[in-house]
């Protein structure tokens, strides 16, 4: 980041804020590259975050960051590929899900909220945020929203697909359950069609979702069988996709296992 960006991240900077960036440039443990700092080593910055993520500050300095990468994007458009990739890399929701405590994660979004209110992906992973946490109405809001600021997004069809999957779940006895699941099928079909060369998430998302429903789910013999057949086969497509995919691999042996546990119960 640069010098004016790290100021502006820590509000209100005052000259000892500027002499201790100095100080830690001169120790070798932050380097400035063209106007840009960084620190000197992978694990110096581990070490940091760490200590930061215990103090309890992880919060404040996020949107600290937030707040100056989005003020940068808007005056310096050459580093935008730079800035929106980090930018979405410190609001993952799986990022923030380990960082930081269920309530203080809320709180982290609501807080961006006016930041980023016109970012499809700061919704999509609010809402995928949501997911984790199995608040799944509030989840659809914020899904809903990343779908029409990003109506042709893979991501945000991948975690719709998931949240259909979800709403599904919720009320296996439901008449709407099984409808879901026929969309939540198609949705994450359609991904895999186009974009799964390089997105092994809709491979595991229908995966882990469609076993999930096939166990829950008071499916006739028949009806069982052929919803196994068809994850099996994804995740077959998937395993020679994606050879090296840990999850995919771990995905089809359990596939697999149920639909020959299904077969031996026949």
């Amino acid at each position: 980041m640069s010098r004016e960006s790290i100021l502006l991240a820590i509000g209100n900077p005052e000259n000892e804020d500027l002499a201790r960036i100095e100080e830690l440039k001169k120790c070798r443990l932050l380097i400035d590259n063209n106007g840009q700092i960084r620190t000197r080593h992978r694990v110096i910055a581990e070490i940091v975050f760490e200590a930061i993520r215990q103090s309890g500050f992880l919060k404040e300095l996020l949107e600290g960051l937030i707040l100056s990468i989005a003020t940068e994007l808007l005056s310096t458009p050459s580093t935008k590929g730079k800035l929106r990739k980090f930018l979405t890399s410190i609001m993952n929701h799986d990022f923030i899900h380990r960082s930081m405590d269920p309530n203080q994660g809320a709180a982290f979004y609501d807080s961006i909220e006016k930041i980023l209110h016109d970012d499809g992906h700061f919704w999509l992973q609010r809402g995928c945020y949501e997911i984790d946490r199995g608040n799944i109405l509030m989840a659809d809001n914020w899904i809903s929203q990343a779908k029409a600021l990003l109506p042709a997004d893979s991501t945000v069809a991948t975690a719709y697909g998931h949240l259909l999957f979800q709403k599904a779940l919720m009320n296996v006895r439901s008449d709407a359950a099984e409808g879901l699941v026929e969309e939540a099928v198609a949705v994450l079909n359609g991904v895999i069609a186009n974009h799964g060369d390089r997105s092994p998430h809709a491979y595991t998302i229908l995966g882990s979702q469609g076993l999930a429903w096939a166990k829950r789910a008071h499916l006739t013999f028949e009806s069982k069988r052929d919803f196994l057949s068809l994850l099996r086969s994804v995740a077959l497509k998937g395993k020679e996709k994606h050879p090296y995919n840990p999850q995919i691999k771990g995905l089809y042996d359990e596939i697999q296992t149920e639909y020959l546990n299904l077969a031996l119960s026949s």
